[in-house]
């Protein structure tokens, strides 16, 4: 028998297994129309317990005003006058007070649970602020009007009445409706940041390709441009200019070897045209101090034929006279200034068609034309990762306020809510 007592005392009843709690699936596309009609109906049966409220505040607010005009109108005369004097502006400072409040009492709205909650509290501020600073001013006054015991008893009256309703502000059905109505806002506020964030990731992506487009056609117009026959012609153009240098400074070379071998000649027959001041001299003194630059922009073929004649009438021995002969009859300076001539005419030309052809000129416009669109793309990747993570904190919050939306209209359906896409 013990033994089948402890058999049957193990054994436990089975527990009924609880029912499963409706689901209710909403399209994320239906959720706002779906939350407003719910707020709807609910706003009317909330806003039909407040009218009760706002009734009888409309009565009292009444009772309350006229009191306030009886004080008004009431009149005291007084053996002093200058207490007279406080106390009719004390009286006047009390009802300005009591009016500000009344009137935010009066402005209360039921055009929405949200407008009613809000204007409600504005005026229960009020009438506490009214109530704290106007203390000081009915106790001044208060022995001297025979209506101020009304005043009192009817702000207290409503005082009373709105600190009582406070409690049913706190009541399921009307916390319910504020959080539902605010969790809606929050959950198309944030649905709204990520579209418009969405919209703007797109217009930059769309914006990164053109850009990278304009840079890849960029590019091979350079690549082009540095493989076409403007640029063949340019390297050509511009070797031919290297070669007329260097001609330049070769003829300025054996220029000034041919004058530095009768260079002592020249600074003797210099030396006797000193006091002559013939244009001979003034050409003399140039070729001596720079050769190249005197033959150039000179006949220096003729002043050398002026010295000879020179010389030869007058103290010179024959060996230097031979020196200058042979440089004359050489013509060395003829053919040098002809052929510089001829290579500054053809430098000018290539100068002339390399600024034509501008080749240099379009590689360097490309070349910081590919530079821009580099550091563009650049900082519109950095926008573009910077929308990315906004996205992502965005969708975060989105999927935080979604179940709190699902909560929210749990609590007034009484059934599980999602919300799908």
């Amino acid at each position: 028998m013990n033994f089948l007592k402890k058999i049957f005392r193990g054994k436990k009843p089975e527990e009924k297994s609880k029912e499963p709690r409706d689901f209710l699936i909403i399209r994320d596309a239906e959720i706002e129309n779906y939350v407003n009609s719910i707020l709807e109906m609910e706003e009317v049966n909330v806003l039909k317990d407040v009218q009760g409220f706002v009734f009888m505040m409309s009565e009292k607010s009444s009772n309350f005003e006229k009191s306030l005009a009886s004080l008004e109108q009431e009149n005291i005369l007084l053996p002093d006058k200058q207490v007279e004097k406080v106390v009719t502006s004390k009286r006047k400072e009390f009802l300005d007070k009591m009016r500000r409040a009344l009137e935010k009492v009066k402005n209360i709205s039921m055009s929405s649970v949200e407008d009613f909650s809000n204007t409600y509290n504005n005026a229960l501020f009020a009438l506490k602020e009214a109530n704290a600073t106007s203390l000081k001013d009915f106790i001044a006054i208060k022995d001297y009007f025979l209506t101020s015991k009304d005043v009192l008893n009817n702000f207290k009256d409503l005082f009373n009445s709105f600190s009582t309703f406070q409690e049913k502000m706190k009541s399921e059905r009307f916390v319910n409706v504020v959080e539902l109505k605010k969790a809606l806002s929050d959950y198309v506020w944030v649905k709204s940041e990520i579209l418009s964030k969405r919209k703007e990731e797109e217009e930059i992506r769309n914006k990164i390709e053109d850009r990278r487009k304009e840079l890849e056609n960029k590019k091979s117009e350079l690549i082009s441009l540095e493989n076409s026959e403007e640029m063949r012609k340019f390297f050509e153009l511009n070797k031919e200019k290297s070669k007329i240098s260097y001609r330049e400074k070769e003829l300025a070379s054996i220029c000034v070897e041919k004058i530095s071998k009768v260079e002592y000649i020249l600074k003797k027959v210099k030396k006797h045209l000193s006091s002559s001041n013939s244009k001979e001299f003034n050409v003399l003194s140039d070729l001596i101090s720079s050769p190249f630059d005197a033959a150039i922009h000179n006949d220096i073929q003729k002043t050398l034929k002026n010295v000879l004649d020179y010389m030869k009438n007058s103290n010179f021995n024959q060996e230097e006279i031979s020196k200058i002969e042979n440089l004359v009859n050489e013509s060395f300076f003829s053919k040098l200034k002809e052929e510089y001539e001829k290579l500054e005419r053809r430098l000018h030309e290539i100068e002339a068609e390399i600024e034509r052809i501008d080749i240099i000129g379009r590689k360097v416009r490309i070349e910081n034309e590919i530079k821009s669109l580099e550091s563009e793309i650049f900082e519109l990747e950095k926008r573009l990762k910077l929308s990315e993570e906004k996205i992502g904190e965005l969708e975060s919050i989105h999927s935080r306020v979604r179940e709190s939306l699902e909560t929210k209209i749990s609590k007034i359906v009484g059934k599980e809510v999602k919300i799908i896409v």
